[in-house]
């Protein structure tokens, strides 16, 4: 789920906020502000379920139609155990795939608002790296001349790198975002 980090640069120059290569004129940012990332990790479990069951009914169906099916010097034991494992790799390929939704770290998100919708411009496991840009940011909105520059490592989430104004689920009014 969480992929491997991407650094950036993020800058105010000339009343525009560039992160990497994604441009926000100060102006039309209505609200910076720092956001805990909270993982699915019921629908993530829901899913891993559902696959588990969707597996346990071909390898149902496989163990009825196991004496129907000829193969030339397969017996119906190896056949039998040839199934039993390709159900075990695939239980065990699904559970690979949950584990990292059910230990992922925290993450924040600097989460710009502007008149469109919320995008998370950069997330970082750091909150405090995240409440500085957010500080500098609303710095610069409030005195668009000011410039700075800071370097970081934004993260990408299931296969798609959060940093170039990727849009986010937001439920709630305040601090609920999900990925």
């Amino acid at each position: 789920m969480v992929g491997t980090g991407k650094d950036i640069v993020v800058r105010v120059d000339d009343g525009i906020l560039w992160i990497g290569k994604a441009a926000y004129p100060l102006r039309n940012i209505a609200r910076a502000e720092t956001v805990e990332i909270h993982w699915r990790k019921g629908s993530a479990v829901m899913r891993w379920l559902v696959h588990c069951m969707l597996i346990a009914a071909l390898a149902a169906a496989a163990y009825v139609v196991k004496d129907d099916v000829r193969l030339d010097g397969i017996s119906h034991s190896e056949m039998t155990r040839l199934v039993g494992y390709v159900v075990l790799g695939l239980l065990c390929l699904r559970t690979l795939f949950l584990l990292p939704v059910l230990f992922a770290r925290k993450h924040w998100a600097m989460l710009l608002d502007t008149s469109g919708s919320a995008q998370a411009a950069v997330v970082n496991p750091d909150r405090r790296k995240i409440d500085g840009l957010v500080n500098d940011v609303v710095a610069a909105i409030q005195n668009p001349k000011q410039k700075f520059e800071q370097h970081l490592t934004t993260f990408s989430f299931a296969g798609a790198t959060i940093g170039a104004g990727a849009n986010i689920g937001q439920s709630g009014g305040r601090n609920k975002v999900t990925i």
